[in-house]
């Protein structure tokens, strides 16, 4: 459960970014974000790392409020809405976790090579991708 919910959030936050980019580009740069923050949360410490998986079982329990079985089961508006209301929470954990993962996941996402490719053409040819 932890690994689709880590997906879905991962997807959600980066669903956003270069819609010029092709279908086939932006699921596999997704994939490769995900895959990136996974080992990132494998690289912390083990009270970090039980930390951040309480924070996904959080993330899932709320979405039961929207009447969804886990933040995965959600359709993508609901998701954006409900990681607006944690990036914006009164509730400093929930803050920066939000933070915490969208900052590893574009990281992951922009430097995927054909989205680097894409923007080192678009500089050379003074355009943005």
């Amino acid at each position: 459960m932890a690994h689709r919910t880590l997906h879905a959030l991962v997807s959600a936050l980066v669903r956003q970014q270069c819609r010029a980019l092709s279908a086939e580009v932006r699921e596999a740069a997704t994939r490769h974000a995900v895959a990136f923050t996974q080992a990132q949360v494998h690289a912390l410490p083990q009270h970090f790392r039980l930390g951040f998986l309480a924070a996904l079982r959080a993330l899932d329990a709320t979405a039961l409020g929207y009447g969804a079985v886990g933040f995965a089961a959600l359709p993508p508006r609901r998701q954006d809405r409900l990681l607006a209301r944690w990036a914006s929470s009164p509730i400093p954990q929930t803050r920066q976790f939000v933070r915490l993962v969208r900052s590893s996941a574009l990281l992951a996402f922009f430097e995927y090579p054909a989205i680097a490719d894409s923007f080192e053409r678009a500089a050379a040819g003074g355009v943005t991708p």
